[in-house]
């Protein structure tokens, strides 16, 4: 475990709602949306979620607002992670 990062409470996602998991693999990304989104009302602390919604949004194609909103909300949850901190600056780009 890193030093000063807390995992959040709950169930981890993909054992909670495997139907976001799900949907991303059969490249509904629509659904997966739906299904991070939902991760994140239940466990908004939860940084990979955060990410896995962001990344979902750029294989869309929306290279705007939601993916860059996403990646930051899970750099503030989780400073210590290296590559959402590469992705966030990336995404200012």
């Amino acid at each position: 475990m890193r030093v000063g990062f807390r995992p959040a409470p709950g169930p981890c996602l993909r054992a909670s709602h495997p139907p976001a998991y799900e949907a991303l693999r059969g490249r509904d990304y629509d659904t997966a949306i739906a299904g991070f989104v939902k991760g994140i009302k239940a466990a908004p602390r939860r940084a990979s979620i955060h990410k896995d919604l962001a990344y979902t949004y750029l294989k869309i194609g929306e290279n705007a607002v939601w993916p860059a909103t996403s990646l930051r909300r899970a750099m503030e949850i989780d400073p210590n992670d290296s590559q959402v901190a590469m992705d966030v600056r990336l995404s200012v780009l």
